[in-house]
């Protein structure tokens, strides 16, 4: 089962590839940010949704736990915030329904950024590389939340969020209304992502006016 240990360790790998792509970004920031977007950028841009923008997004995470578990009168709550991943303590103190909840809230953040970030890059007025930073940064929400974070729980890799959302002690009405979503939006995704008439909706409503190749054929 993967442990804290394992996890500080990718932790600090992730930390040591981010310092490598802030300077491939300062670099090559001219090409990045010009009116055309080439292979390298989209590298580039990608690498800026995965290694820039997720510290915060764990904070946003965790902070979802943390003020459901506030808002149910918890005591003695703590963050451990480790960049590429944390976690919120607090002593036993909430029923079984209440905790659930807790365990559902962090990750009902990254499912809800995730359509806020893709909204983001269909209707801002900003740059395609812009654009393409936000989609991405909203796939990762949906790949983490939708398919990787729940199979580590439930291959028990990892002792986390799912095993109390879908876990049998816990098992609701809401649990079979989790998973329903879910299996619904990740068809969704794989769709979008994996499949060609997927990728051609996405590149129809995310990029649009300025092409209707993928974006990685823009050169």
């Amino acid at each position: 089962m993967i442990g804290s240990g394992v996890l500080n360790i990718i932790s600090i790998v992730y930390g040591v590839l981010a310092i490598r792509m802030a300077v491939d970004v300062w670099r090559k920031r001219r090409s990045l940010f010009d009116d055309q977007v080439t292979p390298e950028d989209l590298r580039l841009a990608n690498g800026i949704a995965s290694y820039f923008l997720w510290p915060p997004i764990v904070l946003l995470h965790e902070g979802g736990h943390a003020l459901v578990a506030a808002l149910f009168g918890a005591h003695g709550i703590r963050l451990h915030f480790f960049g590429y991943w944390g976690e919120i303590t607090y002593p036993p103190q909430l029923t079984d329904r209440q905790d659930w909840w807790v365990a559902l809230a962090g990750n009902l953040v990254n499912y809800i950024l995730g359509i806020g970030l893709a909204l983001a890059a269909r209707y801002l007025r900003v740059s395609l590389i812009w654009r393409i930073i936000l989609a991405s940064a909203a796939a990762n929400q949906w790949f983490v939340v939708l398919l990787w974070y729940p199979m580590l729980c439930l291959s028990g890799s990892f002792l986390g969020d799912f095993n109390v959302i879908y876990g049998k002690s816990y098992w609701w009405a809401g649990s079979a209304i989790v998973a329903a979503i879910n299996v619904i939006s990740l068809i969704g995704y794989v769709w979008g992502t994996y499949y060609e008439s997927g990728k051609a909706w996405v590149h129809k409503h995310i990029w649009r006016a300025e092409t209707s190749a993928p974006p990685s054929q823009k050169v």
